[in-house]
């Protein structure tokens, strides 16, 4: 779970079965002072729930009111439409989405702290799955598992009902029968919509807020002071991983949209979506999806554990994605590059040739030999012990096989432009989005990008250092087309940049 490459793939296409511990704590912001029960939003980190920390909405007539409730309104029902949410922009449209109007605190805002009582097992939808997007976050949820079903135009762009209805289908009398507590997303840090507060959760603390100066939104609504760049801090906190064993995601059993290439599609965006054609081939094949989660889902741990069990050993596929990663992205970044040193084709030769040392016998050369040792190097060589059949296995060493393989062919292209080309064309195949990290960033600075609400597409495309960012309406957007959306229509097919599969892209785990 890593919050820097789900932002920047932000359309997230797999699904994960994620556990949380007994002894967890996680925070609610809210206007009610009592602990929450049934179906409301969890926040990993407190200024992710402090933002929601607020003053209801009061009863109505004068005044300013909360969100969706300007000046000489009277109360709106949640299920608010976009135009009635924009006072403090869409970020604020959802707080207290399941609380009763009665239940509010005119006067404060508060800080719930709850601890699982507990072990939780979690749906985790990957990429920006909590941002209330037209392009293409909520493909996931709005058209594999619950097509049909959800409003964008409703309350908190719909979310509530999404909330609602995958809660519906994880009761013991829905159609993933209670064997999930909720589901885990991401946006401006990650969140678990958390389907009955009061079976797993208990109370740990509830402090009332601090105010902003404005008195009636989140800090920072009404001017920012800081408290945007606060909260954005620790967002980016949780950029390379959310920690401490707070989650553990199952790699060797999930599930991805990519294993089913007549669900998919490459917009003209060149970002991965899900088909929305009413024919029948394509419903088809995306319930395919549909069914494929469903089985995740009631497969079980304890099916799971069994099939571990009888491959021995389950392997730590983050692990190994992040030690290919660490070896080879700075390499293949400056070979692509031509910069530096590499002005003569000699000279990339040795570069190439360094890489590939460790997996050379150069008194007995052969090239498939060589790729194969290179392929093998982070994958366990006692095949026994691992379930090659897994879409973890297959997508790793597809693509460390890739890179093995383009770096051996460099060793034999005759001219320095070809080889460049080949590189380039690696690197653009893999999009690791280590590549778009900031660096040199100074200790009140971090790496900016867009995080749902905010960002442009400048910061999409090159990600720098901010010692400042504001949570005010129209101060930070532009990226998210205005926030709240309903998938689109393909358009298409589309091109799929330069791979048949996608495999070389991070997804929202950095899985290349």
């Amino acid at each position: 779970m890593r919050q820097f490459g789900s932002s920047l793939n932000h359309n997230g296409m797999s699904a994960f079965i994620a556990h949380v511990p007994e002894g967890t704590e996680f925070y609610h912001g809210t206007s009610k002072r009592d602990r929450v029960n049934g179906t409301e939003w969890l926040a990993f980190e407190p200024e992710h729930a402090m933002i929601f920390a607020r003053p209801g909405r009061g009863p109505g007539g004068g005044g300013t009111g909360g969100p969706g409730h300007g000046p000489g309104r009277g109360p709106h029902p949640h299920l608010e439409k976009r135009a009635e949410s924009t006072e403090f922009g869409p970020l604020f449209t959802y707080q207290d989405g399941f609380e009763p109007q009665e239940a509010k605190d005119d006067s404060h805002g508060y800080l719930h702290t709850y601890r699982t009582t507990t072990p939780l097992r979690l749906l985790y939808l990957d990429g920006q799955s909590a941002a209330k997007s037209s392009k293409g976050t909520l493909d996931t949820q709005d058209l594999v598992i619950l097509p049909g079903l959800i409003d964008p135009d409703a309350g908190m762009g719909g979310d509530k009902q999404r909330a609602d209805e995958m809660c519906r289908i994880a009761r013991e009398s829905g159609e993933w029968k209670g064997r999930v507590d909720g589901v885990l997303r991401m946006e401006g840090g990650f969140e678990v919509i958390m389907c009955g507060f009061e079976e797993r959760l208990e109370v740990v603390s509830i402090a009332q807020a601090k105010e902003s100066s404005g008195g009636r939104g989140p800090p920072g609504s009404d001017g920012d002071h800081g408290d945007g760049f606060n909260y954005y801090r620790a967002v980016a906190a949780r950029y390379d991983g959310i920690g401490a064993g707070r989650v553990t995601l199952d790699y060797e059993h999930f599930v991805t949209a990519f294993t089913f290439p007549d669900a998919t599609y490459w917009d003209h965006t060149g970002r991965p979506r899900i088909r929305n054609e009413t024919d029948a081939k394509t419903k088809e094949e995306v319930g395919r999806v549909t069914q494929a989660i469903t089985e995740m889902i009631l497969r079980g741990d304890e099916e799971t554990s069994k099939k571990k069990e009888k491959n021995r050993n389950s392997v730590d596929w983050q692990g190994v994605v992040d030690m290919i990663i660490q070896r080879y992205a700075d390499r293949i970044e400056y070979l692509a590059s031509g910069g530096g040193d590499l002005t003569t084709l000699e000279a990339f030769h040795a570069e190439v040739d360094r890489a590939l040392r460790p997996f050379i016998d150069y008194g007995r050369r052969n090239v498939t030999l060589e790729t194969e040792r290179c392929t093998a190097q982070f994958i366990r060589s006692d095949l026994a012990q691992v379930d090659t059949t897994t879409t973890a296995y297959l997508a790793t060493t597809q693509i460390i096989h890739h890179i093995c393989l383009t770096l051996s062919s460099a060793l034999s292209v005759t001219s320095l432009p070809s080889a460049l080309t080949l590189l380039q064309d690696l690197k653009s195949y893999l999009a690791w989005t280590t590549w778009k990290r900031c660096r040199g960033c100074l200790a009140h600075e971090i790496c900016f990008l867009p995080i749902w609400p905010v960002g442009r597409e400048e910061d999409f495309e090159e990600p720098r250092c901010r010692g400042n960012v504001s949570l005010e309406p129209g101060e930070e957007g532009g990226y998210w087309d205005g926030g709240l959306g309903r998938p689109r229509p393909p358009r298409g097919p589309g091109v799929k940049p330069g791979h048949d599969h996608g495999w070389g892209r991070e997804g929202g785990e950095e899985r290349e």
